[in-house]
């Protein structure tokens, strides 16, 4: 029976509480009607005691209305644009606040504009990986370091054209993004966009830091000779696995070969992938049952590390691999480099 070795895999810890009780709490329409002919509205998670506070029937009857209200009780005639509510969604807010307006009529931009409300209407849950996070996330970058939101731009005009470009820049954004949030709650002391160096640079409160090299893996839906599409990102030899896609951007990059914390930051781009399964299979030597050929029971299972990716020389100066499922970087794993070497 071969030996079984730890992964050294972990789930990032949670940065946040949990906030309110969940018994207590209730769902309260927070809407705010500013004079005028705006309308902004929206859904807050407050407790029991927001909805005591609020003024009985009788009460509410004698608050002061917005002026154009007020004029249609008294029969006052006013300007008839007075009467008039606009309503704004969150999309509409995050296009007028984005700052790269250029980008909005890109064709991966309109196309996930349109799947963002195609979700809405079928009444699916938006994804993590949506046309509004895309804006918001660019916006918070462009607002903390100008230059580089401004680098990202550059670089959706120059692969306009190309999906899956485009794809690996929106995951750099989110692992990007995520890191602003920690700077601003004093966690880290910052985060950098150096090319040359690395995709996000992340620079600890004790001045040392950590280089994450983010690709995006996504499988190509090709059927073969026989009409059937074979997904061989678990394996560990195929030019799409997981391991030789890792072991290929060691060899032509060159910056995870550096001696320094080197990770690699991979996403799973679509719910065919997402999950442990493909990263853990193809980095180790593949999970394996054992089975006793006397009693026909299972004797052993899991995943044989015994050739794993780590055995590759190539690997030494790589201290982990980093792996999270479609836009969802909170939730990101951790596989850790036994044979990491920092000198």
């Amino acid at each position: 029976m071969r030996p079984m070795h730890p992964t050294n895999r972990y789930s990032a810890p949670a940065l946040l509480g949990e906030g309110i009780n969940a018994q207590k709490a209730l769902l309260c329409k927070c809407i705010r009607l500013r004079l005028g002919c705006r309308f902004y509205g929206g859904n807050c998670l407050q407790g029991i005691g927001c909805c005591s506070r609020l003024p009985t029937a009788y009460a509410r009857s004698s608050l002061p209305l917005p002026a154009a209200a007020e004029r249609q009780r008294s029969g006052t005639k006013g300007n008839p644009m007075d009467n008039k509510i606009v309503v704004e969604d969150a999309v509409s807010l995050a296009e007028r606040a984005f700052p790269f307006s250029n980008l909005l009529s890109r064709d991966y931009f309109q196309k996930y504009k349109h799947a963002y409300y195609h979700q809405q209407e079928l009444g699916h849950q938006i994804p993590i990986r949506s046309y509004l996070n895309l804006l918001e996330y660019l916006t918070e970058i462009s607002s903390y370091k100008p230059e580089h939101g401004n680098s990202f731009a550059k670089r959706f005009r120059k692969d306009r054209n190309n999906w899956q470009n485009c794809e690996a820049i929106f995951a750099e954004i989110i692992v990007y993004r995520y890191y602003i949030r920690l700077v601003y709650e004093g966690i880290i002391k910052s985060v950098a966009l150096e090319q040359r160096e690395s995709d996000v640079i992340v620079e600890r409160l004790d001045g040392s830091k950590a280089y994450h090299e983010v690709f995006c893996i996504m499988p190509a839906f090709v059927p073969n000779d026989r009409g059937i599409v074979d997904i061989q990102t678990h394996t560990q030899q195929a030019m799409s696995s997981v391991r030789q896609k890792l072991l290929r951007k060691i060899a032509q990059q060159r910056q995870l070969s550096k001696p320094r914390d080197n990770f690699a930051v991979i996403e799973l781009n679509d719910v065919s992938i997402a999950g442990d399964f493909s990263v853990l299979s193809s980095l180790s030597s593949g999970y394996k049952i054992w089975i006793d050929k006397n009693t026909m029971q299972t004797v052993e299972r899991g995943y044989d590390w015994t050739n794993s990716i780590f055995d590759d020389e190539s690997t030494r100066y790589l201290k982990g691999v980093i792996y999270f499922d479609l836009g969802d970087y909170a939730s990101r794993r951790f596989l850790l480099n036994p044979f990491f070497k920092s000198e």
